[in-house]
């Protein structure tokens, strides 16, 4: 059973305990004279608390193994994820700012050429136009977006922290060149 737990298991096995547990507590308080010695009732009773035993159990096995495996994560991946996060909203900044002078450029260019009395097909011809560039830096915009969902969606992966969620990003490089530079994470 060494399935990784997801949140929603946490949360569920959390769940069953807190409403398992006080009743498991005030079922112990019942004697065989609350149920008027009645052999069927006590049976039936007592195999109601059994399953009850049983339930409470398993939900805080799942409990303490996600606990265990939350505590087991891998700090370095994790580390490595969140500075990634980081440098790839710097990496956003800077292409929307790339994109912004690209086109500022291109107006104050083509403003001086009119100033010179330059028509739009003489313009178009000694300048063209930043279309693809500008299309180019939206692309990657969009693909750091993307590389960042995945990232985002890994680190609320609590307790189980899936690496293959990163398989599309640069995370596992950057993870890389820290350990290759002897960079490890602080304790979390």
């Amino acid at each position: 059973m060494n399935e990784k737990l997801t949140m929603q298991d946490l949360n569920s096995a959390q769940h069953s305990v807190s409403k398992l547990k006080p009743l498991a507590e005030a079922l112990a308080a019942v004697d065989d004279q609350s149920l008027n010695n009645n052999p069927e009732a006590i049976q039936k009773f007592n195999d109601f608390c059994d399953f009850t035993s049983l339930k409470l159990m398993e939900a805080a096995a799942i409990v303490a193994r996600a606990q265990k495996q939350y505590k087991d994560r891998d700090q370095d991946l994790i580390a490595a994820a969140i500075l990634r996060t980081s440098i790839i909203t710097n990496e956003i900044a800077n292409t929307i700012f790339a994109k912004e002078n690209l086109l500022a450029g291109y107006e104050i260019k083509k403003g001086e050429m009119k100033k010179q009395s330059f028509s739009e097909a003489e313009i178009l011809a000694v300048i063209g136009t930043p279309t693809a560039d500008a299309e180019a830096l939206d692309a990657q915009v969009e693909s750091l977006q993307a590389e960042k969902v995945m990232i985002e969606r890994f680190l609320s992966d609590a307790p189980r922290f899936d690496a293959d969620l990163l398989a599309e990003t640069k995370v596992l490089d950057l993870l890389q060149t820290r350990q290759d530079l002897g960079m490890s994470a602080v304790k979390m």
